[in-house]
């Protein structure tokens, strides 16, 4: 009776030893995702509050036991409004968008309709474009200078507490079984 090829062959002899298997610990607990997770970034993701565009939304955490934060306008409305994208806060005095326009006495005449609207914010484009980037575009580039006011009300100091998370509504009536793994506080 024929032998088969590989019966005839030798088993070749030189081959590494195999590595000993993985020590693991006798109990590991099952990993959890991080607290504070990565930025997000999201395509068209919602319409800006002021314009009603879709936009790009991107979604961070300051910092760990804060609350996440989110673009919540456009960049173009940004720029010709010189706000913050998530805090809506004036990035010259740090105040309010409709305590600055009545300090500044502007008054905002955005179109309503929406053809309109979409014409005005390409211009708007057009301009932020063409411009240096050192001075705001639109009605703001065109006011005067500040008034006294605005300068008495500017906030000088940043108010980390308004990031803090909210309080949980377990732990105020007494049931909060989470303890220190509660995201909120």
């Amino acid at each position: 009776m024929p032998q088969p090829f590989f019966a005839s062959t030798p088993a070749p002899t030189n081959f590494p030893p195999a590595p000993p298997p993985p020590r693991l610990p006798p109990h590991s607990p099952p990993s959890r995702p991080p607290l504070a997770w990565g930025p997000t970034k999201e395509k068209y993701g919602k319409e800006c509050k002021i314009c009603a565009r879709p936009f790009t939304v991107f979604r961070w955490c300051p910092g760990v036991r804060m609350r996440f934060k989110k673009t919540e306008v456009c960049q173009t409305c940004s720029k010709m409004k010189n706000v913050c994208q998530t805090c809506l806060l004036d990035l010259e005095y740090g105040l309010p968008i409709q305590v600055r326009d009545t300090g500044l006495s502007i008054k905002d005449d955005v179109p309503k309709s929406d053809v309109n609207k979409e014409y005005y914010t390409q211009n708007m484009e057009r301009e932020i474009q063409n411009s240096d980037g050192t001075r705001p575009v639109g009605l703001l580039g065109k006011a005067q200078s500040s008034s006294d006011m605005l300068l008495k009300l500017a906030r000088t100091t940043p108010y980390y507490k308004r990031n803090r998370p909210h309080i949980c509504s377990f732990w105020v009536k007494g049931e909060c079984k989470r303890g220190e793994e509660c995201p909120y506080r």
